[in-house]
């Protein structure tokens, strides 16, 4: 049936052998709809990359940074104090301090949002150090291991300072 030429709903010629055209409207996404959905999505991985893998890292870096300072005030107490003289790092509900031999406010730290000390049984809230490193615990050279956690987010890390020689460790 050569020449046989059919009509569509909207009166347009069909020729044989030829798919009835599509509605325009329901053809798929547009450029504008795709944009849009790309950047959306970019956004949420965005959000789920900067917060992964949450807490646990917070309190881990942060535990290391109080693990470097309190290897600092034992350092800055070997090159600065004299004999009788201490450094000594203070600790707060969720911040520290490290004075010098003098006295002086040597650093400040908050911990980052979240995060707080928890389980000092440092005497007197700090730990100090003589000029030989030797660490003590308030006023009284150590006797004991002393520890402190970082808590956040349900994850704890303990550090623990040793009394003989004031390593810290981390568990």
């Amino acid at each position: 049936m050569e020449g046989f030429v059919s009509y569509v709903d909207d009166g347009r010629p069909r020729l044989p052998g030829r798919a009835a055209p599509e509605d325009p409207t329901t053809r798929g996404f547009t450029l504008v709809e795709m944009i849009v959905v790309l950047v959306i999505m970019g956004i949420l991985a965005a959000t789920v990359v900067a917060e992964w893998p949450g807490m646990s890292l917070n309190v881990r870096g942060q535990t290391d940074a109080v693990v470097q300072d309190i290897q600092y005030t034992q350092s800055l107490a070997m090159a600065r104090a004299t004999s009788g003289q201490r450094c000594q790092i203070t600790f707060a509900a969720s911040s520290y301090t490290i004075k010098d031999n003098a006295g002086n406010t040597a650093k400040s730290v908050s911990l980052g949002s979240g995060l707080s000390f928890t389980g000092n049984n440092f005497t007197g809230g700090y730990l100090a150090f003589d000029n030989l490193g030797q660490p003590y615990n308030g006023t009284s050279l150590m006797t004991s291991t002393v520890t402190i956690g970082i808590t956040g987010g349900g994850s704890t890390n303990t550090i623990s300072v040793q009394n003989s020689t004031g390593a810290v460790q981390v568990s």
